[in-house]
């Protein structure tokens, strides 16, 4: 299942940058595949 960034963050009920920088700081961004606006973990 996949989810937007915006969902996620809402979900954690943190900002969507906090999202993308944690994305990026795990060095996660490689393992994402986007499926039209939504990521999906590899």
């Amino acid at each position: 299942m996949g989810m937007t960034i915006k969902q996620l963050a809402d979900q954690l009920e943190v900002s969507k940058t906090t999202i993308s920088k944690a994305i990026s700081a795990l060095g996660l961004s490689n393992r994402l595949d986007r499926s039209g606006n939504k990521y999906i973990i590899r």
